[in-house]
């Protein structure tokens, strides 16, 4: 269940870039509305909600 809602998440939101297989991409928050980036959590103070993968067969894996 969890990954199918992450999956319908990630695939509702606007991505301003091309995903690549293998890379890690994080998923933030903003006004009520979700963003992806390459960006880490580090990096800036933006609300982190959590790490995904983005796998060979279209499917986003949250990292644990």
């Amino acid at each position: 269940m969890d990954e199918v809602y992450w999956n319908k998440l990630l695939y509702s939101i606007d991505i301003k870039f091309k995903p690549v297989v293998g890379h890690t991409y994080y998923l933030y928050k903003n006004d009520d509305k979700y963003f992806l980036s390459i960006i880490e959590p580090n990096e800036w103070k933006m609300e982190f909600i959590s790490s995904f993968i983005f796998e060979h067969n279209g499917k986003w894996v949250k990292i644990k």
